[in-house]
């Protein structure tokens, strides 16, 4: 299907499908960015860009199942690791790390720190929204 359309259109529907804006194309191309919309609303140009996108889903979707397929065995890898009493210490706390992180028990990965000063007044008014942001919400349930 690609091939019924012009080079010139094939290259726009390309740049588009990668990403390129109308103005882009448009300024690579030497063309106006009303050319290169009226390429693109083009139902052969339209199809094309379908196929190309599910040429790319497949892809996706072929990388996804090799991944899940992978999973048993990068896990196997890593309770190996853990359980080698030879392994050099940090391997096995950084294999131990990992499963952490990968279940949601990640340590935080930075700490920030923040210093501010307020008055009695500020720190009352502050409270005071608190308290009625809660009988807000309390109200609306």
């Amino acid at each position: 299907m690609l091939k019924e359309l012009k080079a010139h259109h094939r290259d726009i529907v390309r740049m588009a499908f990668e990403g390129y804006k109308p103005n882009e194309i448009a300024a690579v191309k030497n063309i106006t960015p009303e050319s290169v919309r009226g390429v693109l609303k083009d139902p052969l140009a339209k199809a094309v860009m379908e196929k190309m996108q599910d040429k790319s889903d497949e892809g996706v979707v072929d990388v996804r199942k090799r991944l899940v397929e992978m999973n048993a065995k990068a896990l196997n890898v890593i309770e190996r690791t853990m359980d080698d009493e030879t392994a050099p210490h940090n391997v096995s706390l950084k294999a131990a790390l990992e499963v952490l992180d990968r279940t949601g028990h990640a340590a935080p990965k930075a700490a920030n720190h923040m210093h501010m000063h307020i008055t009695a007044s500020e720190l009352a008014e502050i409270k005071q929204r608190i308290q009625d942001y809660h009988n807000d919400v309390v109200d609306v349930n």
